[in-house]
């Protein structure tokens, strides 16, 4: 055989068994079995854009599915935007005159309502103005208690402040004017005395705690106050054991009742999950490639939108929530 054709020969074997290596091994269920042709393509060209909202943590997965980088919180708003949607418009007309007014939010009117965290939900992000530290866990764990989405005491003291100097001024109907132009901060305040999740102990983790004490209020790693958490998952305290000196251990008291688990979200989710690790995300939760397939399709037959049957889809991965006694 020339030399020309044995390196051909050569060449196409080489070529035909790196085809036949290159077989990708996801194409199975985590526990070996084969998943259907058209339902492994199905989930090969969809899976990513569920991946991205999940990431690996703590012996577990993290799923946050309307994370942006770029948005502040779970709201879906840009500072920006916050500020055309709470702004008022109306129709002034004195006489025969008639001409268009405006009102906008005040900056921090804007701030309150793009930024604050939404809600106390499993898979919500956003900011917290503060929070009691209450015990430093590790370099970048701690347990913390009493959250603040707003000052309270500081907010009261420009809103009085706002009603003397409208009084001074000689202006009308002020408590109703300055309802409205508080009316984002006092939500935050409404929420913050009244859901008992606020007065709770949780835990946090993905801020640096080198240099932080017990008791302190703490309002993030900035100069401004305030910082980004998202709830990843509710979890039950294991009691704490104290070695003795002769190597036997006790079990200390420890309140068992159920906390959050919040986290940094912008370094967890640089790394979404690949393949494999949705694969034992799904798995996680009761699912296999089949299922959740089947599942999609169900979703973007009840619904349209694919934005919304892909929102309500991703739902289905997060972590269940404790049941109430």
């Amino acid at each position: 055989m020339p030399p020309f054709v044995r390196t051909l020969t050569a060449g196409f074997i080489a070529l035909t068994a790196t085809v036949v290596i290159a077989d990708p091994p996801s194409n199975t269920e985590l526990n070996g079995d084969p998943v259907e042709p058209r339902t492994y393509r199905a989930w090969a060209g969809n899976y990513r854009q569920f991946a991205r909202y999940c990431a690996e943590f703590d012996g577990d997965f993290v799923v946050v599915p309307d994370y942006e980088r770029r948005l502040p919180s779970s709201r879906g708003l840009t500072r920006a935007q916050a500020v055309e949607e709470l702004t008022v418009t109306w129709r002034e007309t004195t006489g025969t005159f008639s001409q268009d007014r405006k009102r906008e939010p005040q900056p921090e009117e804007a701030r309150a309502y793009a930024y604050a965290l939404p809600d106390t939900e499993v898979g919500t992000y956003g900011y917290l103005h503060s929070v009691e530290i209450v015990e430093i866990l590790g370099p970048d764990e701690m347990l913390v208690k009493d959250l603040w989405l707003i000052d309270v005491e500081e907010v009261s003291q420009e809103y009085d402040r706002d009603v003397e100097r409208a009084r001074a001024n000689g202006a009308r109907n002020i408590r109703q004017q300055l309802m409205q132009l508080y009316e984002q901060r006092l939500a935050l305040k409404e929420r913050q005395e009244e859901e008992d999740a606020f007065e709770q102990t949780h835990r946090l983790v993905g801020y640096e705690t080198i240099g932080l004490s017990v008791g302190e209020r703490w309002a993030g790693p900035g100069r401004d106050p305030g910082f980004q958490v998202a709830l990843v998952r509710w979890e039950t305290p294991l009691p704490q054991e104290d070695e003795e000196d002769e190597g036997a251990s006790r079990r200390r008291p420890h309140d068992d009742s159920p906390r959050l688990v919040m986290v940094n979200p912008e370094p967890l989710l640089r790394r979404p999950l690949d393949e494999q690790g949705m694969v034992r995300l799904l798995d996680a939760r009761g699912y296999t490639i089949t299922r959740f397939v089947e599942a999609m399709r169900r979703m973007r037959e009840r619904f349209r939108d694919r934005d919304e049957a892909n929102d309500r889809l991703i739902r289905i991965l997060l972590p269940p929530t404790p049941e109430e006694d």
